[in-house]
């Protein structure tokens, strides 16, 4: 009885029943279908209005957040215009011996010196006397003229 009515629940075995047992079939199916859907509906509510909730706590906490990183960078600004720049006695690596270590910018000064030995080599070169020699043509460029 049991197994038969399970059935006829899902559809199945429905072929020998009669209008009458079909309508009440149905009418069963249409009222356990509408308890399911209001059960549903009933969920879902419950749902949205947890979703709802919890989006304005979020929004809250998000604007207060919002409000500690403002306060806390015109506080970081306003400690670093009271105190511009570390004093030297105040960096613990002063302290240390730096025999071992280069200087940052000692490659960049071996440059520069370089680059200005060049220049005052050339300005050199350029202030020479004039005895009245002057080569017209570069070397080995087959005829040298000379003017005297």
């Amino acid at each position: 009885m049991l197994q038969s009515t399970n059935k006829h629940l899902v559809g199945d075995s429905v072929g020998n029943l009669s209008l009458k047992e079909l309508k009440q079939l149905e009418s069963r199916l249409e009222k356990g279908i509408a308890k399911i859907r209001a059960r549903k509906n009933e969920l879902l509510s419950s749902e949205i209005n947890y979703m709802v909730k919890r989006e304005i706590e979020l929004q809250s906490d998000s604007i207060d957040l919002r409000t500690k990183i403002a306060e806390e960078e015109q506080r970081l600004q306003q400690v670093t215009i009271a105190r511009p720049s570390v004093a030297p006695e105040l960096n613990p690596f002063t302290a240390l011996d730096m025999k071992c270590f280069f200087p940052a910018n000692l490659f960049e000064a071996a440059v520069h010196a370089h680059a200005q030995a060049q220049a005052q080599a050339q300005a050199q070169a350029s202030l020479q006397l004039n005895l009245g020699y002057q080569q017209l043509a570069p070397p080995g460029a087959g005829d040298v003229a000379h003017q005297f």
